[in-house]
């Protein structure tokens, strides 16, 4: 899914709003043209409406699909599209997954398996046993440092061309991008996670 947040001009403003989620396969890792175009037409309606910048989440597990392999194909398109209607990046590599929660709608990002089989024991686990999948749990951070270094240090190279139009990078922590302790999912029934 493509979702994206449009940060207003005025930098001390904190209003943003979402744009509607666009279902993609990313197994084709590009758009197809009625995505294009749907696109293309928000991007549009931002620019009326003098945005200047767009905040979007680069998914861990949609770049590096095995360890140490990574594919920028989907979000190289993405971003470029954001970039011709001349929107400044604000960048946001997420280490959580996507789905399961409030407002995550019909969409879904998980971690990458390589890191749900290696670090099986690092998740969170609550009193009733429930084992959340949503991010590494807070003290086993160390024992995936690598990981995160890796991936930030592929997007850092990988993007370095465009490096003068991003204007923040964001790093969400914790489950949902949040600095907390994943509970009451819907998926668990509203019990704690």
């Amino acid at each position: 899914t493509l979702a994206a947040n449009i940060v207003p001009t005025n930098p001390n403003d904190t209003e943003r709003f979402n744009v509607d989620q666009i279902d993609v396969d990313l197994d084709s890792s590009i758009l197809n043209q009625e995505q294009r175009n749907q696109f293309n037409g928000w991007l549009r309606l931002a620019k009326e409406a003098v945005f200047q910048k767009i905040a979007i989440n680069l998914w861990w597990r949609f770049i590096e699909f095995e360890e140490g392999k990574y594919d920028f194909t989907y979000y190289d398109e993405v971003l470029s599209l954001i970039l011709r209607h001349g929107f400044d990046l604000v960048i946001e590599p997420s280490f959580h997954t996507l789905g399961g929660n409030e407002n995550d709608g019909n969409t879904a990002a998980a971690l990458p398996d390589y890191i749900v089989n290696n670090f099986e024991d690092e998740f969170f686990v609550s009193e009733l046993n429930n084992k959340s999948y949503e991010y590494v749990s807070f003290w086993s951070t160390e024992k995936v440092q690598k990981h995160y270094s890796n991936f930030l240090e592929a997007l850092a190279h990988h993007y370095s061309p465009i490096a003068d139009r991003v204007s923040k990078m964001i790093v969400p922590v914790g489950p949902t991008g949040e600095p907390r302790f994943p509970s009451y999912n819907p998926n668990q029934d509203k019990t704690a996670a």
